[in-house]
């Protein structure tokens, strides 16, 4: 492993004000083979590779993993239909002028609701828009945590038809994170806990850590609004959601993220027990849909270039907006765990930390050649 080559871009990554501090994490389906923290959690506290980081978007790798263990459990399907348990999607039940502007757009697409599938809602081909986007926006300036946001979100309609293009989007994994509940009758957070942390034992993995919490948790960068974000999730749908969504809200350290590698790396094992069955995960990497330079399967994207520029192998992966990733590649056997706070100094700098990224994915995966 290429270990120096690693310090000199973490520490050259830091030097820059990309972030102030990172943990990196490398290891296989059996352990853990290098762990390091770097830089400090805010310019001024040393970082430790225990700290607590929000993950955003990663958290839809274990919101996709929990559709797939309910699905290894029989009960439902990667073809069940989101209507079947999520009625009022697409139902205007909430007027506003996006949803009736998305209804009527949806209708001259040719998109409907009734035909949206678990398995399109997991390779961002539903159809759905990033219309929660904007009414994020527009929420987060004129009122603070809202109890009636997701029925809000509810009411858009589809702008596409279903099983075409890829559209990556957030709604995607929020409407999952919904039929988590609605399959389990638990919330998101406890489901979560008993499909995946619990099986796993992931100990330090959480939505809306406790305030005992806050000295081991890695704060995000300055809000309007909302001061320093520290403790609380960045992302301002999940947040105006409380906290808990199956798009993002997670808090994890990085050898709880390498944990979820170790199964999908693994063919579905954990510590010699199957966790979920191997043709599951085999399916899973297969279904790939494409969005111009993007390529989804289910839950993951693929050699994207978020993450990966060398595309000899096919490495999996999921960004978040904070700066985190969780890279895989199953065919060496290969977890990638990189967790950082990019927005502590800037939301606009995320064609540097791509590139970052992507510079330590080549030199993990060059060095296993």
């Amino acid at each position: 492993m290429q270990r120096d080559q690693i310090d000199e871009l973490i520490l050259a990554s830091i030097k820059d004000k990309i972030f102030p501090g990172a943990v990196v994490l490398i290891g296989s389906k059996d352990k853990i083979e290098f762990l390091r923290s770097y830089g400090t959690a805010d310019g001024a506290k040393n970082m430790s590779d225990d700290f607590l980081f929000d993950i955003a978007s990663v958290t839809k790798c274990f919101t996709a993993t929990a559709i797939l263990k309910l699905i290894d459990e029989q009960k439902l399907s990667l073809d069940t239909k989101l209507h079947e348990l999520v009625p009022e999607f697409g139902r205007l039940d909430f007027l506003s002028p996006l949803s009736v502007a998305s209804f009527l757009i949806g209708k001259i697409n040719g998109a409907g609701v009734d035909d949206i599938t678990i398995r399109q809602l997991l390779n961002n081909t539903s159809g759905i828009s990033n219309l929660t986007r904007v009414a994020t926006t527009i929420a987060y300036i004129t009122r603070p945590r809202s109890e009636g946001l997701i029925r809000e979100f509810l009411s858009y309609y589809p702008l596409h038809k279903s099983g075409g293009k890829a559209l990556y989007n957030n709604m995607n994994a929020t409407l999952l994170g919904l039929v988590i509940e609605r399959i389990t009758k638990k919330s998101l957070a406890l489901a979560m806990n008993d499909l995946i942390f619990e099986p796993l034992d992931i100990s330090q993995m959480m939505f809306n850590p406790p305030v005992s919490l806050k000295n081991k948790i890695i704060p995000t960068g300055q809000r309007i609004g909302r001061g320093l974000i520290w403790g609380e999730v960045n992302d301002e749908s999940a947040f105006l959601l409380g906290g808990i969504s199956g798009h993002a809200g997670l808090f994890s350290s990085a050898s709880d993220l390498w944990k979820l590698g170790v199964v999908w790396t693994g063919e579905g094992r954990y510590k010699n027990k199957q966790f979920i069955k191997p043709n599951l995960i085999k399916e899973a990497f297969l279904e790939e849909a494409k969005e111009d330079n993007y390529v989804y399967c289910l839950g993951w994207g693929v050699n994207n270039p978020g993450f990966i520029q060398n595309k000899k192998f096919k490495i999996y992966g999921r960004v978040g907006f904070t700066g985190p990733s969780l890279v895989i590649c199953p065919e060496l056997k290969k977890v990638i765990v990189f967790l950082c706070n990019r927005t502590f100094f800037s939301r606009a700098n995320s064609e540097a930390m791509n590139k970052v990224r992507s510079k330590l994915t080549d030199l993990v995966i060059d060095a296993k050649q």
